[in-house]
């Protein structure tokens, strides 16, 4: 009797033990998890906000490499507008503690770990800011300017690679063969970081911890086949393309200092890859981490029956269909709701932000239709 009562115990004692496995298995990958948040501001300014945030981004891809531990938090102005929601998203569904950190001072002093030194860009020379990008992600180093020397510094470490000087003088077609002769090998070939967008005094390079996350090769060469001048850019550009893997991505966005949309999505069709195309979406690094909640189920508010037959009245129709994503700057404006739309849902999200489809899933009203992405899978 003693033996069946002591089985009978360890039994019940394994059920226990076994019980918080099993509800953290049902709420889902990395629910509960420990996370630090960061707010930026709209100061994207070479000469002002946007060392300090290049720094962020890049601590924030080297962080999140052992797991979604670094979130920041936009301003609702910001062009990618739900990274509040989304944060508070995280903390409803996914359980995510997040713990607040006020400076780059108190982000070193916690993620400094993740980094084993930095490289210095220089201001002077816009495409070394990307070079700088692509060695942060193979050497796990974050990127500075030389007046954010001594705060990097002070928290032990130490310099790997210096670009000031390095490249005065040269073309951009200069600069990136030269990191292509360089880094090109070591980078991962089944996608690629075009951080263009935005040029000159202002850069928004958002989506760096994602390419430095994933140890990509950054630029900005121009599709432009108009300009006599960009013929050596185009040429390399064309180069980089073809040694992508068949079916992969081009992260981020076209100069537009450069080329244009049209150009640029033609050029990289050429070779059958795929664009995420945003040059300023943060968080990825932080966003693929997670999946959908489980029993999470996406449904779509039909209004009229798959097998009805219809017949076209004697009238006009309009549709209301927005292409561009979600309605980037658009989905959390007043008034969305009053009128049947049309909102194309990227698929390219299912595999890299999952939490983003489920959140505007969540919030749509019956006016809200959710329709594939018209341009294919970005």
């Amino acid at each position: 009797m003693n033996f069946i009562k002591r089985i009978i115990t360890l039994t019940a004692l394994a059920a226990l033990l076994a019980a918080p496995a099993l509800r953290a298995e049902e709420q889902g990958k990395n629910y509960g998890v420990d996370a630090w948040y960061m707010h930026f501001d709209l100061d994207w300014r070479v000469d002002s906000g946007l060392p300090t945030k290049a720094l962020i981004v890049s601590l924030q891809g080297l962080a999140n490499r052992a797991a979604p531990q670094f979130y920041v938090v936009h301003p609702p102005e910001y062009q990618w507008e739900i990274t509040g929601p989304l944060f508070d998203f995280y903390q409803r569904k996914h359980g995510v503690k997040f713990h607040l950190l006020q400076s780059a001072n108190e982000a070193l002093r916690k993620f400094s770990s993740a980094a084993k030194g930095y490289v210095v860009w220089d201001k002077s020379v816009g495409a070394s800011l990307n070079v700088a990008f692509t060695i942060a992600g193979l050497e796990d180093v974050v990127v500075v300017s030389e007046e954010l020397i001594p705060l990097v510094e002070k928290h032990g470490l130490k310099q790997v690679d210096d670009l000031r000087g390095r490249y005065t003088g040269m073309t951009d077609a200069q600069i990136y063969q030269d990191a292509y002769d360089k880094y090109w090998d070591r980078c991962i070939k089944d996608r690629i970081m075009l951080m263009g967008g935005h040029a000159g005094a202002v850069r928004m390079p958002g989506m760096a911890d994602w390419g430095v996350n994933q140890r990509m090769f950054f630029h900005d060469l121009s599709a432009n086949p108009t300009r006599p001048d960009h013929a050596e850019e185009l040429a390399l550009n064309r180069r980089l393309l073809s040694e992508i893997e068949p079916g992969g991505y081009v992260f981020g966005w076209h100069s537009y200092a450069k080329d244009t949309e049209e150009q640029y999505t033609t050029l990289l069709s050429m070779y059958g890859l795929r664009m995420e195309g945003l040059h300023n979406l943060p968080n990825l690094s932080f966003n693929h981490q997670f999946e959908f909640t489980p029993g999470f189920k996406f449904t779509n508010n039909h209004s009229v029956p798959l097998d009805a037959k219809l017949t076209a009245e004697e009238k006009v129709y309009i549709a209301f269909v927005q292409s561009d994503s979600i309605g980037i700057g658009v989905w959390t404006k007043p008034g969305r709701g009053k009128l049947p739309f049309g909102w194309q849902v990227t698929m390219n999200w299912t595999e890299f932000s999952p939490a983003a489809l489920e959140y505007f899933h969540e919030s749509a009203t019956p006016n809200d239709y959710f329709i594939g992405g018209l341009s294919g899978p970005g």
